[in-house]
C-alpha cells in the first residue's frame, strides 16, 4: 500500500488524487483547505477555513471528536475478533459490560435501554462529535423517548428549555427515584 501511495505522489498525482488515496488509506487525514469537513457522526457540518494565501498552506479546522477508548488506542480485539473484524458478542448479549461492569448491578433503578444493553440508543460506537460518544445532544437522545409535553407540565421541569436533562437525572440510572442527581434531588426537595 505505501509504495502505491510513494508511487501516486512521485508521478505527480493531481492534489485531490493524493489526498483521497490518503484518506482511503488512513484515518484522521485532514480535509483539504475549503473542502467542507463530513461526518458519518451526527452533528451540524462546519466549512472548513478558507485558505489565507495561495501561497500559503492553511490549517484547517476541525471540530472536535470524542473517540470510544479502545478505538482511540487501536485495541479492536476488545470488541471485535482478530480475523473477519465481526463482534466477539453484540451489544444486546453485554458487549459495553465487558468494560462498563458497574452500570446496572450498583444501582437500584436501571434506566431501561441500560436494563436491555441498548448502549446504541444513545451511544455511538467509535467516534462522534458529542461528549460520551453520544450519538447526539443529550436533550435530543432524552426526547426520542420522553414526550416533553409531558414533562414540561412537571413543576420540577420548569426550566426544561433552559436545562439539560442529565442536570437532575444520570441517564443509566440510579439510587434514587427517576434516577435524580444530587442537583435533582436538592430541586425536588426544595419544591413547595
Amino acid at each position: 500500500m505505501a509504495a502505491a501511495v510513494g508511487l501516486c505522489i512521485a508521478s505527480a498525482c493531481s492534489r485531490e488524487g493524493v489526498h483521497r488515496v490518503l484518506v482511503f488509506l488512513y484515518d484522521g487525514v485532514p480535509p483539504l483547505v475549503g473542502e467542507v469537513v463530513e461526518s458519518d457522526t451526527a452533528g451540524p457540518e462546519v466549512p472548513t477555513a478558507e485558505p489565507v494565501a495561495q501561497s500559503v498552506i492553511a490549517v484547517v479546522p476541525t471540530k472536535t471528536l470524542y473517540l470510544h477508548t479502545p478505538f482511540r488506542e487501536n485495541r479492536c480485539d476488545g470488541c471485535h475478533v482478530a480475523s473477519g473484524g465481526k463482534l466477539i458478542k453484540t451489544v444486546r448479549e453485554g458487549l459495553c459490560w465487558e468494560c462498563h461492569p458497574d452500570k446496572p448491578p450498583k444501582m437500584k433503578y436501571t434506566h431501561g435501554p441500560v436494563a436491555v444493553n441498548r448502549c446504541m440508543a444513545c451511544h455511538i460506537n467509535h467516534k462522534s462529535r458529542y461528549p460520551n460518544t453520544l450519538k447526539t445532544d443529550v436533550r435530543t437522545i432524552c426526547l426520542e423517548c420522553h414526550v416533553q409535553a409531558n414533562l414540561s407540565n412537571d413543576q420540577h421541569h420548569a426550566t426544561l428549555e433552559e436545562e439539560r436533562c442529565i442536570d437532575c437525572h444520570n441517564a443509566h440510572g440510579g439510587n434514587e427515584p427517576f434516577f435524580l442527581t444530587a442537583r435533582g434531588i436538592a430541586i425536588r426537595d426544595s419544591a413547595p
